[in-house]
């Protein structure tokens, strides 16, 4: 028996294919392995109170706890919140498949998935997510940019600026997830005086569509990157994607939704990241746009946001060399597709049996 108590927001538990159950009765006297399913960011007691419950009666249990979306478990973290009498056998922890290098804990079970992936795979072709998949020679030639958080990260701001100061605002699908107050936050303390900048910028806030808004102490957003309407991706023909990490969040490379929602609509991309993210996706398999572009915007080594501009430029450069290439770009945009089915789905499988194996009592 799986148990979970509530529905958190994006969690491998989404993804499994065993039924679960919320009834906490059930899970305290069922006579088979219960498997008790925590994310990170719930209130343990009721799980914890099952546990030892069972434990204490001599029936069989387990727990698996879940920060895959964008992290690892913290060990330390999880004594303070009460776990320190679990015994390590009847852990499993599952991580983002992006931070394992990070992890120098390995106590117990350990599982580490590339959770966006599987969540995009999940959503977009299980759950019948909608995808446009229109050829790139019929998507109207423009940029989308679909950004949050404008509040606290000045990369993003500057992304907007450099937007404005070549042109391109007034032509892309946007979607600003921000407040004028938060422009006039970043203005006056990076001392950015341009009063025209301002008044155009704020003219452009709002979603590219009807997705729901939340605000946050980091700033407007729309949370999770889902739902969204997937026909921003055919009234543009290049995406620029802002990812999760970079200078001002830390220099982790992790793909994130912001990356699957362009490889799921076979879109182009430029994306603004932490170093080296693009040699990173070509070492998992996707191609990026080389043979039509300069990539080196995302190879600097000065943490001054000065990369910023040079990929707002090679963006506008994609652009006006997307009629003349849409040929190599659908084939790329193609491969991309067919890698991700390939892998996520391989993914998607491969973690269901490693979460019955742990459950069965076999070597995960």
């Amino acid at each position: 028996m799986l148990f979970y108590n509530g529905g958190q927001r994006l969690v491998t538990f989404n993804f499994l294919i065993r039924p679960r159950t919320t009834n906490f009765a059930d899970a305290l006297t069922y006579p088979g392995t219960v498997v008790v399913l925590l994310t990170i960011y719930q209130t343990p007691v009721e799980s914890l109170n099952i546990y030892f419950f069972r434990k204490n009666t001599g029936l069989p249990v387990k727990m698996i706890i879940d920060n895959s979306m964008e992290g690892l478990v913290n060990i330390d973290d999880l004594y303070s919140r009460g776990f320190g009498g679990v015994e390590f056998d009847d852990m499993m922890f599952v991580h983002n498949s992006g931070m394992k290098h990070l992890n120098t804990k390995t106590i117990s079970n350990n599982c580490y998935i590339d959770f966006h992936a599987i969540d995009a795979y999940h959503k977009c072709i299980l759950r019948n997510h909608s995808l446009n998949n229109s050829p790139v020679s019929t998507r109207i030639n423009r940029l989308n940019l679909l950004i949050g958080k404008i509040k606290v990260k000045y990369s993003r701001f500057l992304t907007t600026f450099y937007f404005y100061k070549y042109g391109l605002l007034d032509g892309a699908v946007l979607g600003i997830h921000a407040h004028p107050a938060d422009f006039l936050s970043m203005m006056e303390k990076y001392s950015i005086g341009d009063v025209d900048f301002y008044n155009n910028i704020i003219t452009h806030l709002g979603a590219a569509d009807n997705t729901p808004l939340w605000e946050t102490n980091e700033g407007l957003t729309a949370i999770d990157g889902w739902p969204y309407d997937s026909n921003i991706y055919k009234r543009s023909s290049v995406s620029y994607i802002c990812e999760t990490y970079d200078i001002d969040k830390g220099a982790t490379l992790l793909n994130t939704e912001k990356f699957y929602r362009s490889i799921t609509n076979r879109h182009p991309f430029v994306i603004q990241s932490a170093p080296g993210y693009i040699q990173k996706i070509n070492s998992m398999g996707y191609e990026t746009f080389s043979p039509i572009i300069d990539e080196g915007y995302n190879t600097y080594d000065k943490l001054d946001f000065s990369h910023v501009e040079p990929t707002v430029l090679a963006a506008k450069d994609f652009l006006s060399k997307v009629p003349s290439h849409t040929e190599k770009l659908q084939e790329i945009v193609d491969h991309n597709f067919d890698h991700f089915i390939k892998t996520s789905s391989a993914e998607y499988q491969s973690f269901n049996t490693t979460l019955d194996n742990f459950a069965n009592g076999r070597p995960i």
